[in-house]
């Protein structure tokens, strides 16, 4: 039985190699332009971008056996490879049947993301499709939090909430939307120390956990029979 379900972003739950080609390609031509002319053979598809990935060990090894950076000058593109994955606004596409599964896994445990990805670019993957997200150290930039939110699948009347000092005894929580997190945190006079909430899971017709439902079965706990035919 487990407890919580972890996610690699990057090749998980995200195919990030159609933003890493592009991403590359911005590297190359800032480090150097002279690299992109011509064109390397691992640049040119994005298969042939992932077969270069499995051939050498390393980034490094791919920089400079694949794209031709001199060696001295790697540390430099590396370096490179944070700002522009930044600007790139590729958005890459979840795997298939992913948005799917993804809903009924939530049923059973809680999840998170981890990944050396910018959180920055992981939102606006997930909010592009209108995913269920629990946000962190946010609470004091909610206006470009919402903005950001928008350029998604989201509205402003998507359901949000702002939750301050969760399960501490001044808990607090302020329902709102994606257009008025900004309003609600000022009203409540939360900049800090909170949760922001965005999802239709806070809606009326969400349905939720039945991990502790008494007719669900898990290894520890029989069921009493009472979900026995339901559609979950």
């Amino acid at each position: 039985m487990f407890t919580a379900i972890l996610w690699d972003y990057d090749g998980t739950l995200a195919n990030t190699p159609v933003k890493n080609i592009a991403v590359t390609r911005a590297v190359l031509a800032r480090l150097d332009p002279a690299l992109l002319d011509p064109l390397p053979e691992a640049l040119s598809s994005l298969a042939a971008y992932q077969a270069a990935n499995y051939r050498w060990r390393n980034w490094r090894e791919l920089y400079q056996y694949a794209l031709h950076v001199p060696a001295d000058r790697l540390d430099e593109a590396g370096a490179l490879w944070g700002p522009c994955q930044l600007a790139d606004r590729t958005l890459p596409p979840l795997f298939g049947g992913l948005l799917e599964v993804l809903p009924r896994l939530a049923a059973l445990a809680p999840m998170g993301i981890c990944s050396q990805n910018d959180s920055g670019n992981i939102r606006a993957a997930l909010a592009a499709h209108g995913a269920t997200m629990v946000i962190f150290l946010s609470a004091g930039m909610l206006e470009g939090l919402s903005a950001e939110l928008l350029k998604g699948a989201y509205t402003s009347d998507t359901p949000a909430a702002l939750v301050y000092k969760a399960t501490w005894p001044e808990e607090k929580v302020a329902r709102c939307t994606v257009g008025t997190l900004a309003q609600a945190g000022r009203e409540h006079q939360i900049s800090k120390t909170a949760l922001v909430l965005v999802g239709d899971f806070l809606s009326h017709s969400y349905q939720r956990s039945l991990l502790y439902h008494p007719g669900f079965t898990t290894e520890f706990r029989q069921g009493d029979g009472s979900l026995d035919g339901a559609a979950l």
